[in-house]
């Protein structure tokens, strides 16, 4: 992956983890999942000023009504934080409506 070594060369760990399930209540689903990877700094490395993310992690929550055998209905939410190695952090939350067409 990207900048997985340090400028001094020395390697960076990461680790991580994804889930999500689903349930179906006739022509509704509902639906979770939450993922989150991290990165670690390299032997030598401060994170004072880094910028080098350290963690991103999002959950996100859904719901998915099958309108006809092709076309299902979707409606997403999105809670997404991003943080770096020296303390900055972002957040998006997102809402998305539409659907999916089958063929």
């Amino acid at each position: 992956f990207i900048l997985s070594n340090s400028a001094a060369g020395n390697k960076r760990k990461s680790d991580g983890g994804y889930a999500q399930g689903t349930v179906k209540f006739g022509d509704v689903k509902l639906g979770l999942s939450y993922g989150e990877s991290r990165l670690k700094l390299a032997s030598g490395e401060v994170a004072t000023g880094n910028t080098l993310v350290r963690k991103n992690k999002s959950a996100v929550g859904g719901v998915y009504y099958s309108l006809t055998k092709s076309i299902t209905l979707v409606g997403e939410y999105t809670d997404t934080k991003a943080e770096a190695q020296g303390g900055n952090s972002a957040k998006e939350k997102t809402l998305a409506l539409g659907g999916i067409l089958f063929f």
